[in-house]
């Protein structure tokens, strides 16, 4: 930061600028300027630098109670009007911002001068037109008692806003510092500033429902003068050849005396629908959802409603006292914001005449004036009193706006100003009779500052009388006038409406259009935007800029928000008019055009010749728009869709510029008698664009039959860059009319700028009848940039579903694409909307389709999040009948359920122990982050106000952008007792109310209300309440609580932002963060073991083995009743063994089996046999002696079945339960043992 040191009383440069100032240079400066200047952009706005440079500086000497003080003065500055703090200049410029980032600007280098020893004056504030500035006295703010600089801030940003295809917000600078203590006055001469994104998301998405494909042409002028990085981006967006679509809601009764307007529109090439209020619905809710809706499924520039109050209603709100209509918020679309997206007029009407002049007066001013020397001639009426915006009077403000018209193309200006001003103003006062003088002649503009009526202006007492008795026949001015509430048509017939809808016998009287307040209007900030619009006005001319009526004064307003933020002016300036007019500045010029008086059936395309390059031409038919285009080169290149091709039909040719008059012609669509006419019909392939080099593409046409006879062959030729011709046969059979779409030869893409001539030639073998239409040239442009694939979203995680994201696509020369979203669900749109309805962590893939440069994709895994992270946590397997603890890490705090959709945890906490595990088990587990209390509002509860008492309710106006608890919030009660504190939505409907004991003085007072998002919510205090609120002056609105909460008003009705009523520091929770609850699997370690042996092949042999074969969680250790630790036991002999089988989680489980001897010669033991066998039911055992004998069976693995005992020679055993299958039976002495198989049938 460079610094210069300024003595007030050392002899400083100074230089004249206007009437009003001598300004004072700064160092390195020789001009009275203030520049903002983009210094660099990223094309996705995501940073934009900014340098401020101010030029000079002046301080105007006022009297104040403390003596003789300054007012800081800078070029073309609006000012902070912050009742009470030091009068200080500020600028302000909109800067393009993402679609849904934060933004935070960051001062990155500043020069400066102090100044030492000055008194600086305090701000009035901003002050009404109900009031004189000179009446309202000086107070000094808390801002004089503090040793610091005020403003804190060089640089900061408004609140985004939305302005039809880009975000954006205003960069505020203010460039002039004092500190009230030392009386040291800082002037910076510049000021670098960076526009960055947090990387978070902001308020004021813009939600996008299509890409940005194309930009209206006035919208572009708009842009270039709104933005300061508009240019330094805009590289790729082209501007739509269309002027833009209008939508006319017409009181029912209106609908045939409109059709003549809807009529011109469409001749001159602004596709126009009408349709009646009654198919809309009269009320505020049923208009504004129709109009949103066509907005967003087909695009609008203009709306146009007709009829008054009561006949097309319009929304309303209190203002200083006043209720005023507000038509500019049906074209508050997108965003929360008061930028519109479309021009919005008005043709207020009672009865059918009154619809009909306005009718005429539109259609005569754009379609038939011819001439008229009255055009360049403005009349300016201005008040006396002020001063106002760059410290000018009325009278002063109004001579300096005609200063600037005389520089344009206006030849002739008149003054009526209150007193004597010098000049061409006349002494005295001006009267009604001075206006009707000047204006009945013929006057092209006229532009008023000063008070205003409902009926009247108050500078010449020009009322309704006066302009119903105006006899300027098709002479009519437009007007911009600053002024009280002279639009004010829902309390009665106001001043502009009796301007429009005067006239006389012979034809329209008053205005073609007036730009007047419904409401009462705020000195400085109104004054601001007619400068505005006066500026833009005279740019006309030179960059051939086409401005509408609306155009200008709707891009005032966009200023005056920009630098003061009065949005209730903006809500409620009003067109009342065509706002699609096109205005005239001078008598109109003649346009040369020329064009073919007929074509032949099905010609596609038409040349028309104009002398003048951006005139505008419109093709029509029967009231239907075939094609438009601007004349460029003395050339417009219109396009038939549909191609006419009923002979005899008549199209009508319009052209329209500037300041010229209107061309009307037209084309007779004939028949086409030519037996042999083949026409290269249009060109598919090559595209206009390629951003990838030596592929090869095939060229690709449409051949169409124009002529009378069957088309049954030609020769398709192309040749690329005047190289050689390539040529190929075509065969087929074309009726007349009917077409063939042929691929030819392919050719390789170099790069640089290509031109591709095709023709037709040879059609059937014969001449061409008609070799006008035999060629096609397409030029084409190849570049190495190449393609890209990106995207980003407004927001990338939420604790909630659902959760609706808003992705942008930063893909650079692509054509389609294809999104998968990584829930299963996909899209083709460029700019999607997406809403997840589960907790997770979600893969995002973009796939860009660049034609014949291929695909490329960009895939972003885990990129949305949803919910807090989930718990690190493991399945596990468990010993059955055991207990298994169950451990998970978490960021929060860890819940564990037993059922998925379980309600109530069954444990906290990071460790769960599940006790005698017998089956297989599922838990579920999240993770649960708890909201932390954000604060914010206004702190101060104690100083710059006092307690309300009185019996009126009031209230705090919010947006929530995502729902909250709003936990508590501190209040400062006159003394003890009940209040009830009520949250009421825009609709003044009760949400949730508290009633609440409150003790005397500052405390924290509980509500717990949940929020929900919603616009315009409430927080409700009550009648009398004895609470503290503060006062003019000292709010700082609008107050952002953590991106979550935006509080921007009170209820009070005259200074809304004036004061702040009750309810400081609040405490705002965001809602609690939890994962997506995941299954914890606790499965059963099964461990089984199956024992196979070899049995001893004969009695005492000691060959047998067993091995034990088991299942479950390897490795595996064994213990043998033999003692080995073996998996398999060798060298044993015949009888019973046992197993007992441990697996690596320590489970346990035991199996016998049972090794026979094969070769048993039991003869010599004992002699039996088993009958029968096989067996079914019994077995009959016969010993050859009676002995006490158990017997055993076992099936074939070695388990035993069953056992008994007998003393004899002959028994019978039951086998009826046993399975199919081999068993072994055992007989078993004190003597011997001998086992023998048999078959269970």
């Amino acid at each position: 930061m460079k610094k210069i040191l300024f003595s007030l009383f050392l002899s400083i440069a100074a230089i004249s600028f206007g009437t009003n100032y001598s300004w004072i240079m700064l160092p390195g400066s020789t001009e009275a300027t203030a520049i903002f200047k983009s210094l660099s952009a990223k094309s996705d706005y995501t940073s934009t630098k900014v340098v401020f440079s101010l030029g000079a500086y002046n301080l105007r000497e006022v009297t104040t109670p403390k003596g003789t003080s300054f007012v800081v003065e800078a070029p073309h500055a609006a000012r902070i009007m912050k009742t009470g703090a030091p009068d200080l200049p500020l600028y302000a410029k909109s800067v393009i911002i993402p679609d849904a980032d934060n933004m935070e600007v960051v001062v990155k280098r500043s020069k400066y001068v102090d100044v030492p020893n000055v008194d600086v004056a305090p701000s009035k504030g901003n002050l009404l037109r109900n009031v004189n500035p000179d009446d309202v006295p000086y107070s000094y703010g808390i801002e004089y008692q503090q040793n610091a600089f005020y403003p804190t801030q060089l640089a900061y940003l408004r609140e985004p806003y939305i302005l039809r295809d880009f975000r954006a917000q205003a960069l505020v600078i203010q460039p002039v510092q004092y500190n009230p203590v030392t009386k040291t006055l800082r002037i910076y001469s510049e000021i670098e500033v960076e526009v960055k994104s947090t990387a978070t998301p902001g308020l004021n998405i813009f939600n996008r429902t299509k890409a940005l494909s194309k930009i209206d042409q006035e919208f572009h002028e708009i842009y270039k003068r709104q933005f300061v990085n508009y240019e330094n981006t805009q590289k790729y967006t082209p501007l739509s050849d269309l002027p833009g679509n209008m939508l006319i809601i017409c009181y029912d009764n209106f609908m045939s005396t409109m059709q003549p307007f809807v009529n011109w529109k469409i001749m001159k090439g602004i596709p126009t629908e009408m349709v009646a209020v009654s198919t809309v619905g009269n009320n505020v809710t049923s208009l504004k959802n129709y109009i949103t809706n066509y907005y967003n499924t087909k695009g609008l520039k203009y709306l146009l409603l007709v009829g008054d109050f009561a006949q097309v209603t319009s929304p309303t709100g209190s203002f200083s006292g006043v209720t005023g209509a507000k038509d500019n918020e049906y074209a508050y679309i997108t965003g929360n914001d008061h930028y519109q997206e479309f021009f919005v007029g008005r043709f207020s009407a009672e009865t059918t005449a009154d619809v009909q002049t306005q009718v005429d007066r539109s259609i005569y001013y754009e379609k038939i004036l011819s001439s008229g020397d009255w055009l360049a001639s403005t009349l300016g009426i201005g008040s006396d009193q002020g001063p106002g915006d760059d410290n000018e009077y009325d009278y002063q403000h109004i001579r300096n706006m005609q200063t600037d018209l005389m520089g344009f193309t206006y030849t002739t200006k008149y003054e009526l100003f209150d007193g004597s001003q010098g000049g061409l103003d006349a002494s005295g006062n001006p009267t009604a009779a001075n206006v009707s003088t000047v204006v009945n002649p013929g006057v092209g503009s006229i532009l008023y500052c000063g008070h205003g009526g409902d009926t009247e202006w108050v500078t010449t007492g020009f009322s309704n009388t006066n302009a119903t008795a105006l006899t300027n026949v098709n002479k009519l001015p437009f007007i911009y006038t600053v002024s009280c509430v002279v639009g004010h048509f829902n309390a009665g017939t106001c001043f502009c409406e009796a301007w429009m809808r005067a006239k006389q016998t012979s034809g329209p009287a008053g205005a073609i259009g007036i730009f007047g307040s419904t409401i009462n209007q705020s000195w400085n900030p109104p004054m601001q935007a007619q400068d505005e619009m006066v500026d833009i006005l005279v740019e006309s001319y030179t960059n051939n800029i086409k401005r509408t009526f609306a155009g200008i004064g709707i891009n005032g307003c966009f200023k005056m928000n920009d630098e003061s933020a009065d949005y209730d002016m903006t809500d409620t300036w009003t067109i009342f008019g065509d706002p699609s007019l096109m205005i005239r500045t001078k008598a109109p010029l003649t346009m040369t055009v020329s064009h073919a008086s007929t074509i032949t059936s099905g010609t596609s395309t038409v040349d028309v010749n104009c002398s003048v390059n951006g005139a505008y031409i419109a093709i029509t038919k029967n009231n239907q728009i075939l094609g438009t285009a601007y004349v460029s080169g003395g050339v417009a290149h219109v396009t038939l869709n549909p191609v006419p091709s009923n002979v005899g039909d008549t199209l009508t040719v319009c052209a329209t510029a500037f300041n010229y008059t209107t061309y009307i012609g037209t084309i007779e669509v004939v028949a086409n008698n030519i037996p042999v006419d083949a026409q290269l019909y249009s060109v598919i392939e090559p595209v206009q664009n390629y951003f990838c080099e030596n592929i090869q593409i095939s060229p690709k046409i449409v051949l169409r039959n124009q002529g009378v006879n069957t088309l049954v062959s030609a020769v398709l030729n192309y040749q690329l860059d005047g190289g050689t011709v390539v040529s190929q046969n075509w065969t087929g059979s074309l009726a007349t009319g009917q077409q063939d779409t042929i691929n030819l030869s392919p050719i390789t893409l170099t790069i640089g700028n290509h031109s591709l001539r095709t023709f037709v030639s040879n059609p059937n073998n014969d001449n061409d009848g008609f070799p006008t239409n035999d060629e096609k040239i397409v030029n084409f442009t190849v570049v190495a940039n190449g393609v890209s694939v990106d995207f980003a979203a407004n927001n990338v995680s939420s604790c909630q579903v659902p959760f609706t994201v808003n992705f942008t696509n930063h893909s650079i020369n692509a054509n389609s694409y294809l999104w998968d979203f990584g829930d299963g669900t996909t899209s083709t749109e460029p700019n999607p909307t997406h809403t997840y309805t589960s907790l997770g962590n979600y893969n995002v893939m973009l796939t860009a389709n660049a034609g014949a440069c291929g695909n490329y994709t960009e895939n972003k895994a885990n990129y949305i999040q949803i919910g807090s992270p989930i718990p690190s946590v493991q399945d596990t397997m468990v010993c059955i009948g055991s207990n298994i603890s169950l451990n998970a890490t978490s960021t929060g705090t860890t819940n564990w359920y037993v059922n998925q959709n379980d309600v109530s945890p069954v444990f906290t906490g990071n460790t769960y122990v599940l006790n005698n595990v017998t089956q297989n088990t599922t838990v579920w587990v999240e993770n649960l982050v708890t909201a932390t209390p954000v604060y914010g509002g206004e702190i101060a509860s104690t100083i710059n106000g006092g307690f309300f008492t009185s019996s009126v309710e009031h209230y705090l106006i919010f947006d929530c952008t995502s729902p909250v608890t709003l936990v508590s919030v501190e209040v400062n009660a006159g003394a003890t007792g009940n209040r009830t504190i009520q949250l009421r939505d825009a609709n003044n409907n009760v949400l949730q109310t508290a009633t609440i004991n409150i003790p005397a003085g500052v405390s924290r007072i509980t509500l717990n209300f949940n929020i929900p998002a919603q616009n315009d919510l409430r927080l409700v205090g009550p009648v009398s309440p004895n609470l503290y609120r503060t006062g003019p002056g000292n709010c700082s609105y609008p107050y952002n609580i953590d991106n979550k909460i935006l509080i921007k008003a009170s209820s009070a009705s005259t200074n809304p932002t004036g004061y702040y009523y009750y309810f400081y520091s609040w405490e705002v929770k965001g809602a609690d963060c939890i994962s997506e609850r995941i299954p914890v699997n606790v499965n059963i370690d099964e461990v089984s073991v199956n024992i196979t042996a070899t049995d001893e092949s004969s009695n005492g042999a000691y060959d047998a083995s067993a091995t034990a074969n088991p299942t479950g969680t390897a490795p595996f250790t064994y213990s043998w009743s033999t003692g080995a630790t073996t998996q398999t036991i060798t060298g044993i002999t015949a009888g019973t063994y046992s197993v007992t089988v441990t697996d690596a989680l320590g489970c346990t489980t035991s199996g016998t089996v049972t090794v026979v001897s094969t070769g048993i010669n039991e003869a010599n033991v004992l002699n039996f046999s088993i009958i029968p066998n096989p067996a079914s039911d019994f077995l009959q055992i016969n010993l050859d002696k009676k002995l006490n004998v158990e017997y055993t069976v076992f099936d074939i693995h070695g388990k035993k079945v069953f056992d008994t005992q007998y003393f004899s020679n002959q028994i019978v055993l039951n086998i009826e339960s046993l399975a199919k299958g081999i068993y072994i039976l055992q007989l078993k002495s004190s003597d011997f043992v001998v086992q023998r198989k048999f078959i269970k049938q």
